[in-house]
């Protein structure tokens, strides 16, 4: 889950209530370490990118996978296809 606000005690606010909610509808508790507060200025890890205000790069781990895509194609050269638009999709190309 990803919150952002200019406020802090905002944040901070959200964090208690999500954690009071999960506590008591779902018998869940968020993973002290697992919770990290920074400016968004810095730019953050998310779902294989990395975003920075006006920007997103892709992560080094997708790029490596899809350079074995493009070395190692599949067999099934449709299915191979599909997985190399899919990265394309991905680099917005």
């Amino acid at each position: 889950m990803l919150l952002v606000h200019s406020e802090k005690s905002v944040l901070l606010s959200c964090i208690d209530e999500i954690r009071k909610f999960l506590s008591e509808n779902l018998w869940l508790t968020l993973h002290p370490k697992k919770i990290k507060l920074q400016l968004a200025s810095k730019g953050f890890s998310f779902l294989g990118a990395y975003i920075k205000p006006f920007k997103a790069h892709l992560g080094r781990r997708s790029i490596g996978n899809f350079r074995d895509c493009v070395l190692q194609p599949l067999p099934n050269r449709q299915k191979q296809a599909q997985r190399v638009q899919s990265y394309i999709g991905l680099l917005g190309v």
